[in-house]
């Protein structure tokens, strides 16, 4: 049997995303539950278009969440219509299961593991059940994600879940009732994940993230994980609660092993809100502590806010631009509340009328108002959301942490948050902002298949027709504006990386080139001037890799550092493809080493290249150059 598994996307911002960062792990956790002898696809909507009409599957499963609810309800009347076999599933299906079946053969509803094989010989042996409810079980003997079927277009490709649920009850979360419990994997199982690296690019090797909520909970067990993965010299980010800053022994263990990046649900400056959204666990006087304590660590400090709460106003939400700053956030993610249907926070606002049923599901994206706030109106939470965004990420903002990073972050955190403040710096710079759904205009800035876009739909009745997103890689030609803002943008975060410290983490770059075949197809596309430069190669990550060389030449060689007139030259000839990225920037693959060494070589602006090797432990064994 062929089976198509569709993670449904559509665009939340005006042009999409200029790159596209890491996949959900559904859609390949999925593939690896299912038994042998079928067929299987993993489907990504956010980077490829899904289209019914050339379906050749007999079985397509869908996942997804309330904001793409109306999406995949489209795709699924259509594969029906083709006389496709369609299962539903993820958060929403679980919440609205009765909704999602009027446009299924099968709704699946909470935790795949248990039920997900049993769908499978279901269908094959033709008794195909209307609804199967997968209960929380134990995590051992978990299978590797399939890895092998992730697009290309990722540039993370490596995410683990070595734990599930979460500890805490925060009143808009809906994970307790996803995930029931907390409960972890066996470390040797996790490890195993970690240790695949059967990927293209150096750092899709080299990084771990994990797609858990609160990895760190159970401290006993994920000290033993941390101690585990030392030897593997991964980098590796997740999800935690503050409360981690309080354990020296993790912020040390987190540090030894690797780790570059942890998110915090800050939420909110106003203890009043934190106490409406139950997160006892968060102070706000003690923010910057944490910040401090992380940053001493050289970790990036990833932090979501949310816009909204009882005790919020439009001066308060806007007023967030210049606290996240003094709490020493380096990457901030901000959103507005939503009352997801299975949380205390929809059942409170159900209960007094305030959720506005006017809003289809499309608004449910974290980025819309669905809801009357208690002390604005929907359109001045809109307006004030909108505001902190543009002012969280103007240039200012941006560079401004970027260059902090290069004191306090070492080099893995560095470039997280470097990349990821220049990819929404590069949205703000733009004018690529989320869209507002509620509106018939807001939704046509999204393109459609064909026709006219509809206009808003009931929450009750949600969209079902005409909206389809294209994937977020197919955006519309780019004004010289956007294109000037790209290359700006890219400069910037290289200057910025020439001035980082080179102490921090030399374990960052073993083998960072791109495979031999990539960089004879980008040298194919330059001389045939098929494509600008900037869309030539990872335009970001060639920056990083070729600054972080500049960096292992200034601190191991004693040679004096490049000047910013030759750097700058550097860039004009990228940009201006007077040189092509491949050659300017890219050496051959290192020779083979003895066991437990690493080479990393680089062609420095078309010299000769510079040789690197360092052992297992990260002590230089030998460095040469010959250029001038």
């Amino acid at each position: 049997m062929r089976i198509d598994i569709v993670v449904v996307y559509v665009r939340r911002y005006a042009r999409g995303h200029e790159r596209d960062f890491v996949p959900s792990i559904t859609g390949i956790h999925l593939a690896a539950l299912t038994p042998p002898g079928h067929e299987v696809r993993v489907r990504h909507q956010q980077v490829e278009t899904i289209d019914p009409a050339t379906c050749d599957a007999d079985l397509v499963a869908l996942s997804f969440f309330s904001g793409f609810a109306a999406e995949a309800y489209r795709l699924a009347d259509a594969y029906r219509a083709r006389g496709v076999r369609v299962v539903l599933g993820g958060p929403h299906a679980t919440f609205w299961p009765d909704e999602a079946l009027a446009h299924a053969d099968a709704v699946v509803t909470g935790e795949a593991e248990s039920v997900w094989p049993e769908l499978v010989a279901d269908i094959a042996a033709g008794r195909l059940g209307a609804r199967y409810d997968g209960r929380a079980q134990p995590l051992a003997g978990l299978p590797t994600p399939r890895y092998d079927l992730l697009p290309a277009r990722y540039l993370v490709r490596r995410v683990v879940q070595a734990t599930r649920g979460c500890p805490f009850t925060c009143s808009f979360c809906t994970v307790p009732t996803l995930n029931p419990g907390f409960r972890v994997r066996p470390v040797a199982e996790v490890l195993r994940d970690v240790a695949y690296d059967r990927f293209p690019r150096w750092w899709q090797r080299k990084l771990v993230w994990f797609w858990d909520d609160n990895l760190t909970a159970n401290r006993a067990w994920v000290k033993d994980l941390l101690r585990a993965m030392i030897p593997y010299q991964r980098w590796w980010l997740t999800q935690a609660s503050i409360d981690i800053v309080k354990d020296e022994e993790l912020l040390a263990l987190m540090q030894r092993s690797g780790c570059i990046g942890i998110f915090l649900g800050i939420e909110s400056f106003d203890a009043g809100s934190l106490r409406d959204a139950k997160k006892r666990q968060n102070h706000v006087e003690a923010y910057r502590a944490a910040t401090d304590a992380l940053h001493a660590r050289g970790i990036t400090v990833m932090a979501g806010f949310i816009a909204g709460f009882d005790h919020d106003t439009p001066e308060s939400v806007r007023a967030m631009a210049d606290l996240l700053e003094e709490a020493g956030i380096d990457v901030p993610f901000l959103s507005v509340l939503t009352p997801y249907r299975g949380t205390p926070l929809h059942a409170e606002m159900e209960r007094d009328g305030r959720i506005l049923e006017d809003r289809g599901w499309e608004s449910y994206n974290g980025y819309n108002v669905t809801f009357r706030p208690a002390r604005m109106t929907p359109d001045e939470l809109l307006a004030a959301h909108r505001a902190l965004w543009r002012k969280a990420f103007s240039l200012p903002r941006v560079l401004g942490r970027i260059f902090r990073g290069t004191r306090r972050l070492r080099l893995g955190a560095f470039l997280l948050s470097a990349a990821m403040n220049a990819f929404y710096g590069l949205k703000a710079a733009t004018g690529n902002e989320p869209i507002d759904m509620s509106t018939a205009e807001g939704i046509a800035r999204a393109p459609v298949a064909s026709g006219d876009a509809p206009a808003p739909t009931s929450r009750k009745r949600p969209m079902t027709s005409a909206l389809s997103m294209r994937p977020a890689s197919s955006a519309p030609a780019r004004g010289t504006a956007t294109v000037t803002a790209r290359v700006a943008m890219g400069a910037l975060l290289a200057f910025a990386l020439t001035h980082a410290s080179a102490g921090g983490d030399a374990r960052g770059v073993s083998e960072p080139h791109p495979p031999t075949d990539a960089a004879e197809t980008c040298r194919a596309r330059c001389a045939a001037g098929a494509t600008p430069p900037e869309e030539n190669a990872p335009f970001l990550w060639d920056m990083a890799a070729y600054f972080y060389a500049l960096e292992l030449e200034k601190a191991w060689t004693s040679a004096q550092p490049r000047t910013r007139l030759e750097l700058e030259t550097m860039l004009h000839l990228y940009t201006t493809r007077e040189i092509c990225p491949c050659e300017s920037m890219w050496g051959r693959w290192g020779e083979a080493l003895e066991p437990g060494q690493h080479m990393t070589q680089y062609r420095l602006l078309g010299a000769a290249p510079l040789d690197v090797v360092y052992d297992e432990h990260d002590q230089i064994q030998n460095i040469w150059t010959s250029y001038e």
